[in-house]
């Protein structure tokens, strides 16, 4: 799955500004098949003022370990639209972000309510998950840290080993593959599912529905079309990523990071 897609997160140019350091890995063992990537934002000294990160869409479920925030633990499940976390100190946060769909392998979780907003991890598991907190906010590196999770991880994965649904994974997989421009009926049929099994299944598992994370992916395309191509006509863009004209582009874009594609592209300009 992970050859298929490359989620882009926000692009923050104020981190040296702010003195902030931003590292992201990616799993080597058999957990890359799941996770996309491990990564964490620390400070090298004390902030003297707070600041914003912006979250955009990105299809993935994100894992994420604050300790200068009292030992805070949170997902954040699907978004519809950017957000904003504010920081009010210097951050010491490690993160995991698991590839669509595949978060179900480790944890059973109540997706319509991640689907909300970002939610406090710590009273949705069980009491084990205390000790691997604590463990890994004593660990004194970003590799501890990994290693701390991912011998967790793999105890998961085997503990839901059979809570697998293939028919949700198969119809991911298409949605990645098609880079989001896959029909809901197409997918139906590709299947041989019913729309409404399809839709049930993405929402009990997913906490939306396929529609919805086809729209994601083809806004995280465009995201990547736009950096690679900021002097391509949008049209073509337009075109080439699935929309109708460029008026559903801009509005698609605008809804999903808070910018038009014009704006988008102006700030790297100034």
């Amino acid at each position: 799955m992970r050859d298929l897609y490359t989620p882009m997160r926000s692009i923050i140019e104020d981190y040296q500004s702010l003195n902030l350091n931003f590292i992201e890995i990616f799993p080597h063992c058999h957990l890359k098949q799941y996770i996309y990537s491990y990564w964490q934002l620390n400070s090298n000294s004390e902030l003297t003022q707070s600041f914003d990160v912006e979250i955009i869409p990105n299809g993935c479920v994100s894992l994420m370990f604050n300790k200068n925030a009292s030992h805070y633990v949170y997902i954040a499940g699907f978004s519809q639209k950017a957000f904003k976390e504010h920081f009010l100190s210097s951050p010491d946060i490690f993160g995991i972000r698991f590839l669509p769909g595949q978060i179900n392998r480790f944890f059973k979780l109540p997706f319509e309510e991640i689907y909300k907003g970002p939610i406090r991890f710590n009273r949705i598991m069980e009491k084990e998950f205390f000790e691997i907190e604590a463990q890994l906010f004593s660990a004194s590196s970003f590799s501890d840290r990994i290693m701390v999770i991912e011998r967790y991880l793999e105890k998961q994965l085997l503990k839901n080993e059979f809570n697998v649904n293939h028919n949700l994974l198969n119809a991911v997989h298409k949605i990645l593959k098609s880079k989001g421009k896959i029909k809901t009926e197409d997918l139906s049929d590709e299947l041989l599912l019913s729309n409404r099994y399809i839709r049930k299944l993405f929402k009990d598992q997913l906490g939306i529905t396929p529609k919805e994370l086809s729209k994601i992916i083809r806004f995280q395309n465009t995201y990547k079309s736009l950096l690679q191509l900021p002097n391509y006509k949008q049209i073509d863009i337009a075109i080439d990523n699935g929309y109708f004209d460029q008026a559903h582009l801009i509005k698609a874009f605008k809804d999903y990071s808070g910018k038009t594609p014009k704006q988008f592209i102006a700030q790297f300009n100034t």
